[in-house]
């Protein structure tokens, strides 16, 4: 079997360690990282060993040669531009006439890969993934596997909510020379991202073989690289030290002229666990316990602390009663406070301060000082967009951060779009925002008030790069909510929010100098140009002869400014309340805009209305209410919606998320339509709306899509379509919607740890695999006339599951059913799950 090393990183997230150096040539033990896997290839037989370079190929050719001197036979394939991991190794497809294997030239294992090779050849497998089980697999692609280890599904460093296996890609293959066909030439393709997809499409027989025994490490930031070295010396992956260096105890090992030097002070009681290492000038306080495989240098730690395995401070303090969670790292100049929790895998960057009693969440880096609000998180990014409590999470120093990735995100002199809604906390962080815009050169469209289906719709038909909406979620009204659209006027999507959550965390902003900074415009006319599209949608003549009478609920928000003009110019007779486009005003919360349904539908009633509205903040979603003063229930006005739309245009797809009740596909079948389900979130619905070409779209939250017009939720439109088919049926909107039952569903949410959640999901997958099941955005059982759907939400440790059945009891029934296997699981796995609501 041949070999081949690819070696052409450049180790961003190692800088400054590989500003000098390409990644596979940063030291490990003294010895290149690359260096060790030419070894592990040579010590189960691979000779012959091709290696792909880009980024500073000298220093990997100058140190190698042809291998002479490593008892190898070494080729190089340069590549003069990234041609990712596939493209690669197609590169080098002149040296590849047999099966060969293919591993990074970063990582560091002691995977046996003649077993691998014979499971390879055993299963008949034209290319073999070598996988092994992850707490967090997000960081990852994962796999799920068939009873005989096929490969079935893959997906490439999933969010939370999109977590189906814990099995994690460890990015060692066997490959057939056969599957280099699939890979085109001299293109940027990528074995997760191109290649995998492509070959499970065509039903390739791809297979997992679990190295779960083996040590691996992908050594992708120093935190792991500092990880990989203490494992190393403990003697966990084989490496054979003593052929260079001498023992002077057990475990510890020196080179020449090598001496161990106080001074450090243990205070009373403290447990230091063997195999911690504390070094010079380092202060321990009293009752403080020390995990192994800690290295403490140059630190104070005070009393009553506690520092979990593997973490390193280094020119610390940490004050008393923290809790420094297993492999964190405390950098130079860093200050934490008492009480301070700092979750697994956290890290706290150079001179950062943190007040007392911050929760810190788990694998999180801390590069700005926390001292307001208690917590600070992994990602920017809820499904929602980025949202926190004003001036505590989301501070204006924080939103210039956030413009300053999203411009960096954009090329230079890119054109974006930013809009808000009523309220001054929007209009505070809106500004800074703008002002991190215009610092990486980005020229910035802004619109003092504006609902988003107004903003979309401006991205869209002004050709712009981006749009940024600034609003207050309903849930909870001292926050802000940063949302970010594409070129197309749709949510970006994962890809993007990894790539400006990447940017803010590491801090890689583009700064332009003062003669490239970026623009401010202040566009006019673009509530008329949205009109004048929507009207050309809707059956003016047919609404304005109706005289249809409306109530409409503005919630004095952005919605002010277009809704009561809307309904103006379709002719309807509009009693407007809450229509204050004032910025003194106060968002208003859950239990006043359910208050506020029940005055609307009080006055529907009162006054004779035809219907009634009440918009939310963003003017995207809306409440319907009959002329009975009934709201229509969520998957009630998705169904009659979708009907009354496939009678205009005729058969049709109707997209729904998964979670959306089985009534809507029976009412859409008889209207000769076809449902599609989507994934959980706007962005799966709108996508899949205009991949399946279908002719609407909306969920239960009061959020509809008309992709004739544009691709988004709109509730404006929706009050257009409704007031319309209310005059072109001539009669009640009770009586039109009377024939569509409402649905009996369960929901529950379950506190189960973020760290066990691929863990979870998998098993679950494997206990419910023979029956019938689908696996978008989590797991969902079809039974008898029923169904249940669980799905882990993004970044919060929480399972939600969701059931539907012909009677409330029997939806109750399948809930507790899953609970009790959920239940089952958590008692394996010994931990705690808490039943939340």
């Amino acid at each position: 079997m041949k070999g081949v090393i690819m070696a052409g990183g450049e180790g961003t997230r190692l800088r400054p360690l590989t500003v000098n150096r390409p990644k596979p040539m940063v030291p490990f033990c003294n010895k290149p990282l690359v260096e060790h896997v030419i070894e592990l290839l040579k010590v189960h037989g691979v000779k012959n060993i091709v290696i792909t370079l880009h980024y500073l190929p000298e220093s990997v050719m100058s140190y190698f040669g042809g291998g002479r001197e490593f008892d190898v036979e070494i080729q190089y394939c340069m590549e003069e531009r990234p041609l990712g991991t596939a493209g690669g190794v197609k590169n080098a497809e002149k040296y590849l006439d047999e099966a060969f294997v293919v591993i990074s030239g970063d990582v560091f294992t002691n995977i046996n890969l003649a077993e691998m090779l014979d499971f390879h050849k055993k299963k008949g497998s034209l290319l073999t993934i070598a996988l092994r089980r992850a707490l967090d697999p997000t960081q990852f692609g994962i796999a799920l596997l068939d009873g005989d280890q096929r490969v079935v599904r893959y997906l490439e460093k999933p969010s939370w909510d999109e977590v189906f296996s814990d099995l994690i890609n460890m990015g060692i293959y066997i490959i057939e020379p056969e599957i280099l066909q699939y890979i085109p030439e001299r293109e940027d393709y990528d074995f997760s991202k191109n290649l995998f997809p492509k070959l499970l499409e065509s039903k390739v027989p791809i297979y997992g073989w679990i190295a779960d025994e083996y040590y691996w490490s992908d050594i992708g930031n120093h935190v792991q690289y500092m990880k990989t070295h203490r494992d190393a010396l403990d003697g966990k992956a084989g490496l054979k030290l003593n052929k260079v260096y001498r023992s002077i105890g057990r475990g510890v090992w020196i080179g020449r002229n090598v001496e161990i030097e106080p001074p450090v002070l243990i205070g009373d009681y403290a447990r230091i666990r063997r195999g911690a290492k504390i070094g010079a000038y380092s202060i321990i306080g009293n009752n403080t316990i020390i995990e192994p495989g800690v290295r403490i240098e140059n630190s104070i730690i005070w009393d009553h602390t506690y520092v979990g395995y593997g973490a390193r401070i280094s020119g610390a303090i940490a004050a008393s009663k923290v809790k420094i969670g297993n492999k964190s790292a405390v950098c130079e100049g860093a200050v934490v406070g008492d009480e301070v929790v700092l979750g697994e895998g956290s890290v706290i960057k150079p001179n950062i301060k943190i007040w007392p009693s911050k929760i810190i969440d788990p694998f999180t880096t801390v590069s700005s000082n926390l001292k307001w609000g208690i917590r600070w998180y992994k990602s920017l990014f809820e499904p929602w967009g980025i949202t926190g409590l004003v001036n505590i999470e989301i501070t204006p120093e924080l939103a210039t951060r956030i413009g300053l990735a999203i411009g960096s995100w954009l090329e230079a002199d890119s054109e974006v779009v930013i809009g808000r809604d009523t309220f001054v906390s929007s209009r505070m962080i809106k500004r800074a925002i703008i002002s991190g815009l215009i610092a990486t050169g980005v020229r910035v469209y802004n619109i003092p008030v504006c609902p988003l289906p107004v903003l979309t719709h401006y991205v869209k038909t002004r050709g712009l790069d981006a749009g940024i909406v600034v609003t207050t979620p309903i849930l909870d009204p001292q926050s802000v909510r940063i949302k970010i659209f594409d070129s197309s006027g749709m949510e970006i999507n994962n890809t993007v929010r990894k790539k400006i959550n990447d940017l803010f965390f590491k801090e890689e902003y583009r700064r332009v100098l003062a003669d490239r900074l970026g623009t401010i415009m202040y566009p006019t006319g673009y509530v008329e140009a949205y009109l004048q599209d929507l009207l050309k949608h809707v059956n003016v003549s047919e609404v304005s002869s109706s005289k249809l009478k409306a109530v409409l609920d503005c919630g004095n928000a952005a919605g002010s400014i277009v809704a009561p003009a809307l309904l103006e110019a379709l002719g309807v007779e509009a009693i407007v309340i809450n229509s204050r486009a004032e910025t003194n005003l106060r968002p208003r919360p859950i239990p006043v805009m359910v208050k506020n349904i029940n005055i609307v539908s009080q006055i529907v009633r009162a006054v004779g209305a035809d219907v009634g509205f009440v918009l939310d903040a963003d003017a995207d979603r809306v409440v319907i209410i009959d002329e009975n003063g009934r709201p229509l229930e969520g998957d009630v006005a998705v169904a009659f919606l979708a009907i009354e739309i496939l009678k205009r245009k005729g058969p049709g797809k109707v997209v729904v998320p998964i979670s959306a009740s089985y009534i809507i596909d029976s009412v859409v079948e008889r209207a000769c339509g076809k449902v599609v389900r989507a994934g959980l979130g706007s962005r799966s619905v709108v996508e899949t709306i205009l991949r399946e070409g279908a002719v609407f779209g909306g969920d239960d939250r009061g959020a509809f899509v008309y992709p004739d017009f544009h691709p988004g939720f709109d509730g404006l439109m929706t009050m257009a379509k409704v007031v319309e088919i209310i005059a072109e049926e001539k009669k009640g909107l009770s009586e039109i919607v009377k024939n569509i039952p409402e649905p009996y569903m369960v929901k529950k949410r379950i506190a189960f740890p973020l760290m066990y959640r691929g863990l979870l999901m998998r098993k679950l997958h494997e206990e419910l695999r023979e029956r019938e099941i689908d696996t978008i955005d989590g797991i969902k059982i079809v039974e008898g006339d029923g169904w249940v759907f669980i799905h882990p939400v993004a970044n919060e440790p929480i399972i939600e599951i969701v059931a539907e059945a012909p009677s409330i009891e029997t939806a109750e029934i399948l809930v507790k059913q899953l609970m009790r296997l959920i239940e089952d699981i958590r008692k394996e796995l010994k931990i705690s799950s808490i039943v939340l609501e």
